[in-house]
C-alpha cells in the first residue's frame, strides 16, 4: 500500500511540477521488482528473414531498431511492436549494429556488417546513401554520442577502432583509426565498443581476449590509414603492428588507457590449452556503461557478467593482495601476544574464534541472523546456489565478517567457474575485518592451493599453524599441506619437461601434431561454406582449467615480464607477441566489483549483458541456452529467468524510459516483453527453476572441449545459423 501510495504521489508532483517531477518519477519507478516480477511476452515481430543481430532503441524510446542477417534494417514502433519501415542497405554480409545519428531527427542511421562495410542510410528515402568497406575485419559494433554530432566510431576484428564523420565522404583520406590494438598485440580483434554517456571523451572496448580497454580520446591522436593489404598484414603478423619500430612510434599515452579483468582471468596460461582455448576462447562480447556514466557491465564469452563500479573505472582496484593480508595477521597475532592474557574458558574462545565471532564485532541484526540461518540450513542440504542467495541478501543489509566467511564455504562446495577466486576474495573481506578468523585463514590457504598459487598457500598455512597450533595437528591442516606440496612438485616437474630437462629422448611432435589436426579439423568444419561461423580463429584467451588452476599471481615482478609476456591471457596458438606498453596496462589492471551467474555465452561473440532501469537497478544477459537472464544489481541475486529464443538469445535492450524489454537472437523474429496484468494469469515463457537453469548452463561452460566440439551435434547442426 506504501508503495502504491507512493506512486500516486510522484503522479500527482508530475502534474503539478511538469517535466522535472516527471523525469525524477522514470527514475525512480522506471523500472521496479514488481515490473520485473510480472514481466511477460508481450508480442513477436515478425518481418526478418534472418536471424536478427542488434537491435536500437532511440532516444524517447518511440522508434526501435533492428538489423538482421537479410541486410536490412527494420523500424518499429516502440510501445506497440507495429512495423513502420523496412530499410535496404548495400551490405552483403550479416548487419552486426545498427545506431541512430544523435541530433539528426532519427531520419539517418548507421549501420556496421559482416561484409567489413559500414553503411549510411536515409531513413525517409529508405536506402543506403553512402557506403564503405575501409576495415579489414567484420565491423562488430557501432558507437555514437549525444555530444558529437555526426561522428562516429566502428570496432572491426581488424583490431582498429575507427572514427568517420558522416559529413563527408568516406575514403581512406577522410577516415582516421582511433585505436590500433595490433601496434601492442598482434592478432587483436575489437569485439565491441561503447562511449560513456556523460564523459564521453572515454571509449570502451572489448576484444578477443579479457581485458576491457578505456581510452580517453581528448589523448589520443587520429591516424591515417594505409591500404587495405597493409592493414591485412599488420593485422596477421606475429608481433606489434608487424615491427617493433612500429611500437615504438605509437604516441599513446601510459595515461590515456586504464585496463580492466576479472582477477582470476587476468595471468590464464592459454599456451598450456590451445585446444580448449580455440574451442572456448575468452572474448569480450559486450559492454555498455551505466546511464551515469560511472559503471561499466560487461559479459564475457567463456565466463560470466561482470559489473565494474567507478572506483574500478576511474580509481585502481586491483586483486587482492594476499601477502599484505598475510603481513597484517602475523602483526595482529604479534600484538596479541605481547597483551597478557586475563582471560579464562580457552576453549569456547577458540570455537567463538574458528566460527569468526570477535568481542569486537557487534552481532549481527535479528533480521539478518534469520537470513544467516537459513542459508546455513541451505548449506547443509548442500543446495549452495540457494544459500548463496541468502548470503549474498544478507551482505546486502550488514557487511560482517562472518556473512563474507560463510559465502566463501559455500562458493568453495559449489566450484562453478570463477567461484574459487570469489571466495578467495571474500576470505581477505574476512580477514580484513576480523583478523581472527580461524576458517577464513584456513579457507584462503585452500583458495591459494586450487589457483595454485602455492608460494602463497604456503605461507598462509605457515600463519596458520604457528598461530592456532592446537589446529596445526588437524586432519584438514595436514592434508591441505601434503595437497600444496605435492602439486608445487608437480607444477615443477612438468615445467621442467616443458623446457626439455631430463626429456632429451622424448618425442612430443606426435602430441602436437594430433592437436593442430583437432584444431584445423575443426576450423575447417566451422568455415566451409558458411558465413555463420563461430568466431573461434585466433580467438582470445581460452578457458583455463576448472576453478581458475593456471593462474599466476598477477602483480608479477619485473624479473618475469618476458614469462609474462608469453602466458598472459589471450595468446594465440602459434605465439602472441605484447608489446612492453601492453604489459605494464595489463598489470595496471582493475579487478571487478561483481559477478553474475547463471547464463552462458561460449557460441556467438555478439551476446548482450545491459543495464536495465534509470537507476540501473538491474542486470540483464542473453544466453546460449535461448533464455534471457535478469538479476538484482547489488546483491547478484538472479530474479527472472524467460525463455526468449529456441536456440540463442544475442541481444537484450531495456527501453529508455518504460518497463519494457526487446530480445533477439538466431531465431527471425523479435520479441517484446511488457509487465503482464495484474489479474493473476501464469507467464508460460518464464522459467520456475532458476537453479537448474544455472546449474545446466555451468555444466555447458564447463564441458571438455573434446566432447564440446565431437559430440555436441546440435551445436554442429546449428553452425550454419549462427550470427558470428
Amino acid at each position: 500500500m506504501a508503495g502504491r501510495q507512493n506512486i500516486r504521489n510522484l503522479l500527482k508532483q508530475r502534474e503539478i511540477k511538469g517535466s522535472r517531477s516527471a523525469r525524477s518519477l522514470e527514475s525512480k519507478k522506471h523500472v521496479t521488482p514488481e515490473f520485473i516480477e510480472r514481466l511477460g511476452l508481450f508480442k513477436e515481430l515478425e518481418g526478418h528473414d534472418g536471424c536478427v543481430n542488434c537491435l536500437e532503441w532511440n532516444t524517447t524510446g518511440e522508434i526501435l531498431a533492428s538489423g538482421s542477417d537479410d541486410q536490412t534494417v527494420i523500424l518499429w514502433q516502440g510501445e506497440t511492436g507495429a512495423k513502420l519501415a523496412q530499410l535496404a542497405t548495400d551490405h552483403q554480409g550479416n548487419i552486426f549494429s545498427v545506431k541512430f545519428i544523435p541530433h539528426s531527427g532519427d531520419s539517418t542511421i548507421v549501420t556496421g556488417s559482416q561484409d567489413s562495410r559500414v553503411c549510411l542510410v536515409d531513413v525517409e528515402k529508405q536506402r543506403s546513401v553512402q557506403h564503405a568497406a575501409l576495415c579489414v575485419g567484420r565491423v562488430k559494433r557501432l558507437a555514437v554520442s549525444q555530444e558529437t554530432p555526426g561522428i562516429f566510431w566502428s570496432a572491426s576484428e581488424d583490431g582498429t577502432v575507427m572514427q568517420w564523420d558522416t559529413r563527408e565522404k568516406w575514403t581512406e583520406a577522410t577516415t582516421s583509426i582511433l585505436i590500433d590494438l595490433n601496434v601492442h598485440c598482434a592478432r587483436a580483434e575489437v569485439k565491441c565498443i561503447a562511449v560513456n554517456p556523460v564523459r564521453d571523451n572515454i571509449l570502451a572496448i572489448g576484444a578477443n581476449d579479457q581485458f576491457i580497454r578505456l581510452y580517453d580520446r581528448r589523448k589520443l591522436s587520429l591516424k591515417k590509414m594505409g591500404s587495405r593489404m597493409e592493414r591485412a598484414t599488420s593485422h596477421r603478423t606475429i608481433g606489434p603492428s608487424g615491427s617493433a619500430a612500429a611500437a615504438a612510434v605509437d604516441s599513446t599515452p601510459t595515461e590515456a588507457v586504464k585496463y580492466l579483468v576479472p582477477g582470476h582471468l587476468a595471468g590464464l596460461d592459454t599456451t598450456r590449452s590451445s585446444v580448449r582455448s580455440f574451442f572456448k576462447p575468452l572474448t569480450t562480447t559486450y559492454l555498455n556503461f551505466s546511464s551515469a556514466g560511472t559503471e561499466l557491465v560487461v559479459n564475457m564469452g567463456g565466463d560470466h557478467v561482470y559489473y565494474f563500479d567507478k572506483d574500478s573505472i576511474f580509481g585502481c582496484v586491483s586483486e587482492p593482495n594476499v601477502m599484505e593480508t598475510l603481513d597484517v595477521i602475523q602483526q595482529h597475532h604479534q600484538q596479541q601476544n605481547q597483551q597478557p592474557s586475563t582471560s579464562t574458558g580457552g576453549g569456547a574462545k577458540s570455537k567463538r574464534l574458528l566460527n569468526g565471532a570477535s568481542s569486537s564485532l557487534p552481532p549481527l541484526s535479528t533480521e539478518v541472523e534469520d537470513i544467516k540461518v537459513r542459508a546455513n540450513a541451505e548449506f547443509e542440504r548442500e543446495n549452495y546456489t540457494q544459500a548463496l542467495k541468502y548470503y549474498n541478501l544478507a551482505l546486502v543489509k550488514e557487511k560482517h565478517p562472518i556473512l563474507y566467511g560463510n559465502r566463501a564455504a559455500a562458493l568453495m562446495k559449489r566450484k562453478f567457474t570463477g567461484d574459487t577466486y570469489a571466495a578467495l576474495r571474500d576470505c581477505v573481506t574476512t580477514l580484513g575485518l576480523n583478523p581472527g578468523h580461524i576458517k577464513a585463514l584456513l579457507r584462503l590457504a585452500k583458495c591459494l592451493h586450487e589457483l595454485e598459487r602455492y608460494a602463497e598457500a604456503k605461507k598462509c598455512l605457515e600463519i596458520f599453524k604457528s598461530r592456532y597450533p592446537d589446529h596445526a595437528k588437524s586432519s584438514v591442516c595436514t592434508q591441505l599441506e601434503k595437497d600444496i606440496l605435492a602439486a608445487e612438485k608437480e607444477k615443477k616437474e612438468v615445467q621442467g619437461e616443458g623446457r626439455g630437462e631430463g626429456n632429451e629422448d622424448m618425442d612430443t611432435s606426435e602430441t602436437n601434431d594430433d592437436v593442430e589436426e583437432i584444431i584445423h579439423l575443426a576450423q575447417s568444419e566451422f568455415q566451409d561454406g558458411s558465413d555463420h561461423d563461430l568466431d573461434m580463429e585466433a580467438g582470445g584467451g581460452g578457458e583455463g582449467e576448472e576453478e581458475g588452476e593456471g593462474r599466476e599471481e598477477y602483480r608479477s615482478n619485473s624479473s618475469n615480464t618476458a614469462a609474462a609476456g608469453k602466458r598472459e591471457g589471450g595468446g594465440a596458438r602459434n605465439g602472441r607477441s605484447f608489446s612492453e606498453q601492453e604489459l605494464v596496462w595489463r598489470k595496471g589492471a582493475s579487478d571487478y566489483t561483481l559477478r553474475y551467474v547463471g547464463a552462458c555465452n561460449t557460441t556467438t561473440d555478439i551476446k548482450e549483458a545491459n543495464f536495465f532501469g534509470n537507476d540501473c537497478q538491474f542486470i540483464m544477459s542473453g544466453s546460449d541456452d535461448g533464455k534471457i537472464f535478469i538479476w538484482d544489481r547489488v546483491s547478484t541475486n538472479l530474479v527472472k529467468v524467460l525463455s526468449a529464443d529456441s536456440s540463442t538469445v544475442n541481444c537484450v535492450q531495456g527501453h529508455p524510459s518504460l518497463p519494457v524489454l526487446a530480445s533477439s537472437g538466431i531465431e527471425n523474429v523479435i520479441r517484446l516483453w511488457h509487465p503482464r496484468p495484474e489479474d493473476g494469469g501464469q507467464e508460460k515463457r518464464e522459467i520456475e527453476n532458476l537453479e537448474k537453469a544455472v546449474k545446466d548452463n555451468q555444466d555447458r561452460m564447463s564441458q571438455d572441449p573434446f566432447e564440446y566440439f565431437v559430440s555436441n551435434d546440435r551445436l554442429r547442426d546449428d553452425l550454419q545459423c549462427r550470427t558470428s
